[in-house]
């Protein structure tokens, strides 16, 4: 049986991000992807955006690598060139209850070194979005988009240049112990032992952890898939900052966020499914015009086309209270030299490198 050193699954922008730390610290690596090409699922279908890292209580993993991955992904771009745009972000409040919502927003920042942040009233808002309609809004003049399909392509040719190997169309079909089943394309099977995996398969993350569960203390967390659909907004764009209000609205695709390219686009909703489903429902458009009606009257119904649907994976599901990201170790599972990255969603771009570092921290160290 062939032995490698580190195996990373899953070539998504926090599988790679890891790929690239723990080559760039001398590790053999190998990336295994099911898929044909490199970000194929979660990473390449969402909103691409740049979160400031003060939406998640300051105790969460999220919070605690949001804002240190903002900061190493504004330096990344920098330093490579990689287009990064700096719009800032209108959270809206429409009654007291989010209004309450969006002081609590501001504390977590404050608690996470996020002190940009600004709670205006109607006419402060109108003066950065004349047409906005809201009670209140929170303003983060540092929220960015950016383009996730260069950054991980610049994550890949780090990681190949410091020796890294990436081998597409390579599904996981099972594994014990140490050692890892791979059917390639062909049908052909390849069984490998490693020293330290890195599970980051995303919406097949559990699938994998599952198999290495033989000696676990603590129970295999269960994932929920949330769908999300993105609507573009044909013409002009209307606003030029990202727009998110609170409370139900956001769930219906309400929130108004702009491409790379500077073309706004409406989304996500939000839809619990079972399994992987991209299809667009056109008759989701009378839904998002409802839901960007409650702080704009000015969209047009002929001016949305679909555009596109992610699935994303979450620990919690419709009726559970919103829950952390979940990383296993050995403590969890049991398994030597494994690190499980369960329920990596929103902000997973964000903070990707630095999940990269705590991984490789774990495994490494």
């Amino acid at each position: 049986m062939e032995k490698i050193d580190c195996i990373v699954v899953g070539a998504g922008v926090v599988g790679l991000a890891a790929a690239r730390e723990l080559a760039l610290r001398g590790r053999e690596v190998l990336i295994i992807e099911a898929n044909q090409m490199i970000g194929n699922e979660t990473s390449s279908r969402n909103n691409e955006v740049l979160h400031a890292g003060f939406l998640y209580p300051p105790d969460h993993l999220r919070a605690r690598f949001c804002r240190i991955g903002h900061q190493k992904i504004a330096d990344y771009c920098m330093e490579r060139e990689i287009d990064l745009e700096v719009w800032g972000k209108l959270m809206l409040a429409q009654d007291n209850k989010q209004e309450a919502m969006l002081k609590t927003f501001q504390e977590f920042g404050n608690a996470c070194g996020v002190n940009d942040l600004v709670l205006m009233k109607p006419d402060d808002v109108k003066t950065l979005e004349p047409e906005i309609i809201c009670r209140a809004a929170l303003y983060s003049p540092s929220t960015a988009v950016v383009d996730t399909h260069a950054l991980m392509l610049s994550y890949l040719g780090d990681a190949e240049n410091a020796g890294a190997t990436l081998s597409l169309n390579s599904k996981v079909v099972g594994g014990s112990g140490r050692s890892i089943r791979i059917e390639s394309e062909d049908g052909t099977e390849l069984e490998l032992e490693w020293t330290f995996m890195v599970n980051s398969a995303g919406l097949g993350a559990r699938d994998i952890a599952a198999l290495y569960s033989k000696d676990r203390a603590h129970k295999l967390p269960k994932i929920f898939y949330a769908k999300g659909s993105f609507f573009s907004l044909s013409g002009k764009r209307p606003f030029d900052h990202i727009i998110v209000p609170l409370g139900a609205t956001i769930a219906k695709g309400g929130s108004f966020t702009i491409d790379p390219g500077g073309q706004g686009k409406f989304g996500p909703d939000l839809e619990w499914v079972e399994a992987r489903d991209y299809s667009i429902k056109t008759s989701s458009v009378s839904q998002f015009c409802a839901a960007v009606g409650t702080y704009w009257n000015g969209l047009d119904p002929r001016r949305l086309q679909p555009g596109y649907a992610g699935v994303r994976p979450r620990t919690y599901g419709p009726t559970d209270t919103p829950a952390d990201w979940v990383i296993e170790t050995e403590l969890e599972h049991g398994t030597p030299g494994l690190v499980n990255l369960l329920g990596i969603e929103t902000p997973g771009l964000t903070a990707c490198l630095a999940i990269a570092r705590h991984v490789a921290d774990q495994l490494v160290n």
